[in-house]
């Protein structure tokens, strides 16, 4: 006895269909997390600068559609078009459209066996349209047929950048530090070698070996001055690149958290708009130079002890002050 065989059609399409539908969504996903870090990377590390060029269009890269197939390679802001075929009229046998091809035939329109000369004779060559052509068309509706020339605008990518925190904007940050504290560095210097100069001249010892000596090291001071300047606008430099950075990254982690490309996008504005206006730590350096009446050297005592405690003016805002030494006594002190 045959009866109908159970079949499990229904669960496999049904099955079909979830796969299809988590692979939609999976894409969409994709696109949406694509999106926010495409805008993410162009808030903080700028957007690219486009060029335009004009070209000649090379029709060898254009393939039209076959059957099932669409056609291909068009450039873009382009969509690949069929121009229909224009009617052709096909000759009668043995002569011109409409024209009998013998005497006889052409008694026979006098006999009334033809109703006309024209209309009979063209029915029987009827009008044929001619293979259809493909062609581009542009966003305005003109169509290009394939092979005629066709200038493309198109953009390109220039290699710059507009907007983001470049090297120019880490630069401007370190200078601001630069331009804080080495006029000033440079205006106790200067003094501090008059009141040298003035001390050895009081003391009768302007042109001896202690001379040389005092102001040797008063120079060395002053270089190891102008060298902590700068680390200290490096080392802020680097703490605001690695601000900016964790900064893009939180955004980045809120991105595949929420999926949602517009909100990430709109507090990567707001990161780096307050990024943009913070300003380094600037603090009032004291005294860079003792007085020479009391000690010519101390060059460091205050750039690394500015307050007494020994901190350096210049140090990492973020390392621990380092104390004076037990005597009292700090480094590069030097006395008359």
């Amino acid at each position: 006895m045959s009866g109908s065989q159970p079949t499990n059609t229904a669960a496999v399409d049904f099955e079909k269909q979830q796969a299809a539908e988590a692979d939609a969504k999976e894409a969409a996903r994709q696109q949406r997390l694509t999106q926010g870090q495409t805008l993410i990377d162009q808030i903080f590390n700028g957007a690219p600068v486009m060029g335009t060029k004009t070209s000649n269009y090379d029709w060898s890269g254009f393939t039209p559609g076959s059957g099932l197939m669409p056609a291909s390679g068009m450039p873009a802001g382009y969509t690949a078009v069929r121009i229909p075929g224009a009617p052709t009229t096909t000759a009668a046998p043995g002569g011109r459209p409409g024209v009998p091809s013998s005497p006889q035939a052409a008694g026979q329109y006098n006999t009334g066996r033809y109703a006309s000369p024209v209309s009979s004779v063209a029915s029987t060559a009827a009008a044929a349209p001619s293979a259809p052509t493909w062609g581009l068309q542009d966003a305005s509706g003109n169509i290009t047929k394939q092979g005629d020339p066709l200038s493309i605008t198109s953009q390109y990518d220039t290699g710059q950048r507009t907007g983001g925190f470049d090297d120019a904007f880490y630069n401007a940050y370190k200078q601001k530090v630069l331009d804080y504290y080495q006029p000033d560095e440079q205006r106790q210097y200067d003094e501090a070698q008059r009141n040298l100069k003035y001390s050895l001249a009081r003391a009768g010892t302007l042109r001896s070996s202690t001379a040389a000596d005092k102001q040797g090291e008063l120079a060395y001071n002053d270089a190891l001055q102008k060298a902590n300047i700068v680390a200290n606008a490096n080392t802020q430099e680097g703490n605001l690149k690695s601000q900016i950075q964790q900064n893009k990254q939180s955004l980045i982690n809120q991105l595949y958290s929420t999926e949602d490309p517009t909100l990430t996008a709109n507090l990567a504005q707001s990161s780096a708009a307050a990024s943009r206006l913070q300003d380094p730590m600037l603090t009032p350096a004291s005294a860079l130079f003792t007085p020479a009446l009391t000690t010519v050297g101390s060059a460091v005592q205050g750039l690394l002890y500015p307050s007494g405690q020994g901190a350096s003016a210049f140090a990492n805002p973020n390392t621990s002050p380092t104390p004076a030494s037990a005597s009292g006594t700090k480094s590069g002190q030097l006395t008359l």
